[in-house]
């Protein structure tokens, strides 16, 4: 798929930034391009061509005000170049949120991590005769408190006796 890119300039020749994966198409556009008086500008991919594209609206500033006096062309082109800065403000806060967001999934897990290594470290340095001999007795104490709770459900209350 060709990409044509034009920024045409008062008194200087259009600009063209292509980029195709067919060789052969991108070869005669060019030269289609270049016949009709176009600069022509070619790129392997897409970050080639934005920073084309990033050159572009300096150039045209640089001819409009090499003349001495501001035309609406740079006017316009400082508008979308001040657009263009404003893009990237936004998308660079966007990124930094997104970076700010897995640093702090990345320092919860990490945190997370090492507070299951040292519960995993607890179990395996546990001692397991002395852990069964606690929960015999916990055991032991537990149904002797159900036995004297059921004793004293069948005696009544105080007001019973009363």
């Amino acid at each position: 798929m060709a990409t044509t890119i034009s920024r045409p300039l008062i008194g200087a020749p259009r600009t063209a930034v292509l980029t195709s994966a067919d060789l052969s198409f991108r070869q005669r556009l060019r030269d289609t391009l270049t016949e009709l008086r176009w600069q022509v500008r070619e790129a392997a991919g897409g970050a080639e061509v934005l920073a084309h594209l990033d050159a572009a609206p300096a150039d045209a500033l640089i001819a409009d005000f090499s003349s001495g006096a501001p035309s609406a062309t740079s006017v316009a082109d400082l508008a979308w170049l001040s657009q263009s800065l404003n893009y990237v403000d936004q998308q660079r806060a966007v990124i930094d949120n997104s970076i700010n967001r897995l640093t702090a999934s990345s320092n919860y897990a990490s945190s997370e991590s090492v507070q299951l290594q040292s519960a995993q470290d607890d179990l395996l340095q546990t001692d397991t005769a002395q852990v069964a001999t606690q929960l015999s007795t916990a055991e032991t104490q537990q149904a002797s408190l159900t036995q004297v709770i059921a004793t004293l459900e069948k005696q009544g209350t105080l007001f019973d006796v009363i």
